[in-house]
This record gives C-alpha cells, sequence and structure tokens, in this order.
C-alpha cells in the first residue's frame, strides 16, 4: 500500500481554511521527496462542495460526514479522525495550529499513540538519512530544535497559519473515501455546541494587513505607543507587539502578539519600533516584503532581519514619523 501524508482541512465559512494551502504546499513537497501520496481529510456535514473544491490539489480524499460534525466539537471531531486514522494508517498527518486545531492535533496524537511536533516553524526532509524533522522553537525561542518522531505512527505536525509559503499544487484526486460514521450516533459526549455567536471585526486584521506596525519593549511608553496605533491608522495597517510589549501592560490582550506563540504575519510593509529579535518574534514576521526597524541598540538582532534598519530612540523616531505622516514639519 502506498503510503500517504494527511492534511487536515478545517473549514472556515464552509470552505478549506487558508492554513489548508499552506500545509498542502509543505505535504507535496515532502510527498515529492518521499515518493508518497497527498491526502486531504474533511470532516463537517454534506461536503460534497468541498469535495469538488479539493479534486486538483491531492491525490486522495477521505470524508467523514455527519449531522453531528457539522459545528466543531473536541470529542466528536478526534472520535471521526481517529476512526479514519486506524482503518487507513497513513505515515504522517499536518494540521493546522489554529483555535481549533491546536486542540484536536494533541488529542487525536493521544488517542492513536503517537508523537506530535506542536506549533512548528518548518518541517525539512533530511537528505542524507532520509528523516523528516519538525523545527520547533524551544528556551523562549533562543534556539531552533528538530524533532523527528522515529517509530510511532502517524508522524504529526501542526503548523501555525501563516509560517509556511503557499504555492500552486496541481495533482489529481483518484479516489474519494467516504468513511461510514454512524458509530457517532449515539457517541457520548462531554461538549454540546448550542450557538455560535461571531465577534465583531475591530479594525484590520494583523494577519491580512498591508502594513503591520509593532511595537516591542523599547517603544513601551504611553506617548510612543500612542504615537505607534495613530502611524499604523494613517498607514491603512493593523498594530501588533512582542510577548515582551504584552508584559510592559499597555495592553492586557495577546490578540495581536506577533510570534510562534501569536500570529504570524507577511504584510507588504513592516515597521517595527523598539524590538530586540527573539528567535521566536522574528518566526512570526521574517517573511513581510519590506522590514525596517528603529532601535536604540546598533548590535540589536532585529537589524540581522530588516532591509532598513535606523540606531536611535523608538519614540522620537515614531513623533517624526507620525508629523510627516500627518503632513507637519518636524521640530
Amino acid at each position: 500500500m502506498d503510503k500517504e501524508i494527511w492534511v487536515y482541512a478545517e473549514l472556515a465559512d464552509g470552505k478549506p481554511a487558508p492554513v489548508f494551502y499552506e500545509l498542502i504546499a509543505k505535504a507535496d513537497e515532502i510527498a515529492s521527496t518521499k515518493g508518497w501520496n497527498t491526502a486531504a481529510v474533511i470532516l463537517g456535514s454534506n461536503l460534497d462542495h468541498v469535495v469538488e473544491t479539493l479534486q486538483d490539489v491531492v491525490d486522495k480524499i477521505y470524508v467523514a460526514d455527519h449531522p453531528r460534525l457539522a459545528e466543531y466539537t473536541l470529542d466528536l471531531y478526534a472520535a471521526a479522525f481517529e476512526e479514519l486514522v486506524k482503518a487507513h494508517h497513513p505515515e504522517m498527518i499536518l494540521v493546522g495550529a489554529t483555535g481549533i486545531g491546536a486542540e484536536l492535533a494533541p488529542t487525536l496524537a493521544a488517542k492513536v499513540k503517537t508523537g506530535l511536533a506542536a506549533h512548528c516553524v518548518d518541517i525539512q526532509t533530511d537528505s542524507a538519512n532520509g528523516r523528516i524533522n519538525c523545527l520547533v522553537p524551544a528556551f523562549g525561542g533562543k534556539v531552533i530544535s528538530e524533532i523527528y518522531i522515529p517509530e510511532a505512527r502517524p508522524m504529526m505536525a501542526s503548523v501555525r497559519p501563516g509560517i509556511l509559503n503557499k504555492r500552486d499544487v496541481h495533482r489529481t484526486c483518484r479516489e474519494t473515501i467516504r468513511e461510514d460514521m454512524q458509530f457517532l450516533d449515539n457517541l457520548a459526549v462531554r461538549e454540546t455546541f448550542l450557538e455560535m455567536i461571531p465577534e465583531e471585526p475591530s479594525g484590520i486584521s494583523v494577519e491580512a494587513a498591508n502594513v503591520v506596525v509593532a511595537a516591542g519593549r523599547g517603544a513601551a511608553v504611553e506617548s510612543t505607543w500612542k504615537d505607534i496605533q495613530s502611524i499604523a491608522e494613517k498607514m491603512g495597517g493593523a498594530v501588533g507587539w512582542t510577548r515582551n510589549f504584552v508584559d510592559s501592560g499597555l495592553v492586557e490582550s495577546e490578540a495581536n502578539m506577533i510570534g510562534t506563540s501569536g500570529k504570524s504575519v507577511r504584510p507588504s510593509v513592516f515597521i517595527g519600533f523598539g524590538i530586540s529579535g527573539a528567535t521566536h518574534f522574528i518566526c512570526g514576521m521574517s517573511k513581510s516584503k519590506l522590514i525596517l526597524n528603529v532601535n536604540s541598540d546598533p548590535n540589536a538582532k532585529i537589524f540581522q532581519y530588516s532591509d532598513y534598519g535606523i540606531v536611535g530612540d523608538a519614540g522620537k523616531f515614531a513623533e517624526a514619523l507620525l508629523e510627516k505622516l500627518c503632513g507637519k514639519h518636524t521640530k
């Protein structure tokens, strides 16, 4: 039987979430190197339209279609996924580390008694020995460790949205397998879905923004923080921050925190104020097209990843930039 690498096609508004296409590009790369087939896994209800969407990107599609899967609940989704794994024995499974995926992936790994490399920033095949190494930040992001799952199968890895490069993948689906999910009819669960109340978006999403203006500990002054928010507004962009900035107390939420434990961004323009450049932060923004950073330390690591670097006071530069954007002359 041909070995397969599966990608979980998490659905958002009835279609595969963007992270699926990032993962399928990586799966295609691994499969081409190893001589494997690629497959998409879809969980939900009334999934014919999704199956049709994925016909030209994978070799095979596995479908778990059942009315009780219409909305996500961990017990039901994990049970359905487990049924697929035990019936078809994939070699590897990739899952997006979204709010759902970060819960579903470790639960599935525990159920099928395998290893999971969580929150990877890349997955590489070692040409020398054929090993698949999952790269994961460790020790507070100071190093990138290689995780290898030697024996347990399937190997599993979760990857945050926005980390991997998206590219067009063209494969012809040769088979769609619709697994019998009748056992879900009477499966006891610990939670019941009642209703979905979507949160109204406030401003531009930091992940979708064309311009991102970010603050680090070196910009953790209230007046500078206000200027940074105004700069983002004037440039039609979104505001992000580092974990150190959260620790400063000027923001309470981690909602727009950038890095491996937060959001991954790749805007056309990234402007950073007072950011040192810890590895876990760099992983979340290094794929931005144009990167400019301001830091008072000429040896700050962030400059290694910048197209333009300004050595100076973040607050003074923010004030001067805002005046220019407002059409005023600096003093």
